[in-house]
């Protein structure tokens, strides 16, 4: 990989991460052609806010997880056949949505760390590309992905971070994934690095915040900057969440500041180079298991679980009042109309960005 290409990307790192963000873009009328893509996975109340969701022109990314295939995590291999079934079960194959993630990390994201000099990595990379290869000989009119690559670590050798490790060590971490990912993202048709929010600054003492945000910043610059030197023709549209996920420092499945989810989430990526974001949440199943009358027939994931979703919804949504029964009339339904309407507020402070000129290409620095 060149020279030139990383150095570039290790440019954008340090000025992003010390970056300060407009918290407010101009409210000037644009064409369509220079906002962000924005995809969402599913609107559990999308009648309510269709109309805003028009106004956006925001798209729906069909996500199969998985469940499609229950022995893949056993196996390591992905039965495509099983795979094709699952998505014919979403509708008319005529009539899918434009955009399709293929969600399957375990055991494929560990297989993969392992390296590319390792037969286990060598193995999963060929096994994803045979998968979306099918996929997409199966249903051409929609793109595809898979989820998560490429994938780089928030730390770095040391305790360092984006910020603050050696450009030596950056730039190993670069060439590991891209040596790893490449394959992957040349069969795909766009590219969707994860770079959710994890570490919450109000956690930390003031004098602690703004390294906490800026940590963050340079290693979603990173993520896509990596994708994009890969992909060059593909789209980079990075997945992001509105409320906090797991692996670092927050009160998981808050909802974030509005304010903190575009500047240090949204932004760095647009800035970066990215054609746009997808939100991702999965409400519709967080709020079916919320509000179960029996809930053991869920995943309970780890710092994602019910006890965690719960938690956070009395918060930000109940005043702080745990309701007296969880599955009672009525609660589904304010769940839905609430984080939908939490979720298009995401999506329309994404649309307001301006992306940067020309979107999607890699910069004449790195030609």
């Amino acid at each position: 990989m060149s020279h030139l290409l990383i150095a570039a990307i290790l440019g954008c790192i340090v000025a992003i991460g010390s970056m300060t963000v407009p918290s407010q873009q101009p409210t000037t009328p644009r064409g369509s052609a220079s906002r962000p893509i924005v995809l969402f996975d599913e609107i559990p109340a999308y009648g309510d806010v269709a109309s805003r969701v028009a106004a956006i022109e925001a798209r729906r990314f069909l996500v199969v997880y998985q469940s499609a295939d229950p022995k893949a995590a056993s196996t390591g291999l992905i039965d495509t056949a099983a795979v094709i079934r699952a998505i014919r079960k979403e509708g008319d194959p005529n009539n899918l949505p434009a955009w399709g993630m293929l969600d399957f990390e375990d055991p494929f994201h560990d297989l993969l760390q392992k390296g590319p000099a390792t037969p286990e990595c060598n193995r999963t990379v060929a096994e994803m590309v045979r998968t979306i290869e099918a996929v997409r000989k199966a249903f051409p009119r929609t793109k595809w992905c898979f989820y998560g690559a490429p994938w780089l670590p928030y730390w770095l050798e040391g305790g360092k971070d984006w910020t603050t490790a050696p450009d030596s060590v950056k730039r190993r971490e670069l060439d590991r994934a891209i040596a790893i990912y490449a394959p992957i993202i040349a069969a795909s048709d766009w590219v969707s690095p994860t770079i959710y929010g994890k570490y919450d600054p109000k956690l930390y003492p003031e004098a602690e915040r703004a390294t906490i945000r800026s940590q963050g910043r340079a290693w979603r610059s990173a993520q896509v900057g990596v994708a994009r030197v890969m992909a060059r023709a593909q789209p980079v549209i990075p997945l992001v969440c509105p409320w906090w996920t797991p692996g670092g420092k927050a009160e998981y499945c808050r909802l974030m500041d509005p304010i903190e989810f575009i500047e240090d989430q949204v932004a760095p990526a647009i800035a970066e180079g990215a054609s746009g974001a997808g939100v991702w949440a999965a409400l519709g199943y967080q709020i079916n298991r919320m509000t179960a009358a029996d809930a053991s027939r869920f995943v309970d994931e780890k710092d994602f679980g019910l006890r965690e979703w719960r938690a956070a919804v009395v918060k930000d949504y109940l005043g702080g009042r745990e309701p007296a029964d969880w599955s009672a009339p009525g609660m589904a339904a304010f769940l839905r109309a609430s984080m939908s309407s939490s979720m298009v507020k995401a999506m329309e402070d994404i649309s307001a960005l301006k992306l940067r000129e020309p979107a999607g290409q890699v910069p004449a620095a790195t030609k």
